[in-house]
């Protein structure tokens, strides 16, 4: 094995969002820290709306744009290297069949449904498992364990403080001021602190920006949210990563489906009682989310706010169950 190729989509929210690549960042720096200078690093993904500037924040090199001459820009690519593929849909077809032209035997989806492909390939399911639950096998991860989380979850100091703090975290993009909206229905409660983490793809003009507020702060350029999630009681997100980090960081979750495939995961996670649903795309349950913060801040002066029993089976530690696979992988091919 010489080369690692991760396969994503990336955008400011029309239609990947930033979490795909997200994920795939977390991959890249786990590997590469292992396995420093022993292989290479490419990052194939397409020209979408805001695509570039999203992934240039982060990477600077081998990078490559998925177009129609996508398989000469990577024919470089062997039997044994190793394809991560990351996208919000099905791996495209003539990706596919690139893979299958090169007998490509170490092939990674993550988030995805089995696939009619000669070699081996491995499922990494975290999420994808609440849609459909695949018969398990050798090459198949999947369930709460394997939702890919940064390795800082496995243990959660939770700060105690006299006010409710609340995290807003929409993810990466916020295209219609929906975070703004959230922010006007809680201002009207008294001594709580909210914080916002605005995203790498937030526009200049969002109004959430311009806010100035003693019990508002905003959170910018900061990578490792979990700090953050430790200090709030309570989290606002949508159906993304973010509520599984805030989960895993005992917060009381407050949720909202940004995009029709978070559906499987909020029904999942509602029915579990591990979260409060409040909304749906750019629709806020006004009423519902005051009640429930409301409830939950006047407990707080009374007894320490309990998590649902439930929490627990997100333990924090998928991290590390994914570097292994990923390890096993890798090793029977370099040494």
């Amino acid at each position: 094995m010489k080369n690692v190729l991760f396969k994503f989509d990336v955008d400011s929210g029309k239609f990947a969002g930033t979490g795909h690549f997200y994920r795939c960042l977390k991959i890249y720096s786990f590997l590469r820290k292992k396995y420093k200078n022993k292989l290479k690093y490419f990052f194939l993904f397409k020209d979408l709306n805001g695509s570039k500037k999203i992934v240039k924040k982060h990477l600077n090199k081998n990078l490559i744009l998925y177009k129609n001459n996508f398989k000469n820009s990577i024919s470089f690519m062997e039997k044994n290297d190793l394809i991560i593929n990351d996208t919000p849909k099905k791996i495209d077809k003539p990706f596919l069949s690139f893979c299958r032209k090169k007998k490509i035997s170490n092939l990674v989806l993550i988030d995805h449904d089995k696939i009619n492909f000669s070699s081996k390939y491995y499922l990494i399911n975290g999420i994808f498992y609440f849609k459909k639950r695949i018969k398990s096998s050798s090459n198949v991860f999947q369930g709460f364990k394997y939702i890919i989380l940064d390795k800082e979850y496995e243990s959660i100091n939770k700060k105690t403080s006299n006010n409710l703090k609340i995290l807003i975290s929409m993810g990466g993009s916020d295209n219609k001021n929906l975070v703004y909206k959230i922010y006007n229905y809680l201002k009207v409660l008294s001594n709580i602190k909210i914080y916002v983490v605005v995203g790498p793809a937030f526009k200049k003009n969002n109004p959430i920006l311009k806010v100035r507020n003693k019990n508002f702060f905003l959170i910018k350029n900061n990578k490792n949210l979990k700090p953050f999630f430790e200090k709030t009681d309570v989290s606002i997100t949508a159906g993304g990563i973010s509520m599984f980090e805030s989960i895993a960081s005992k917060n009381i979750t407050l949720v909202t489906e940004l995009y029709e495939n978070q559906k499987y995961s909020i029904s999942k996670l509602k029915e579990l009682k591990m979260i409060n649903v409040i909304g749906k795309k750019n629709h806020i349950n006004s009423k519902k989310l005051i009640k429930i913060v409301d409830y939950f801040q006047k407990l707080k002066k009374y007894k320490k706010i309990i998590c649902p029993k439930n929490f627990n089976l997100i333990d924090g530690k998928s991290f590390f169950r994914i570097q292994k696979i990923f390890f096993k992988v890798i090793n029977k091919n370099i040494y």
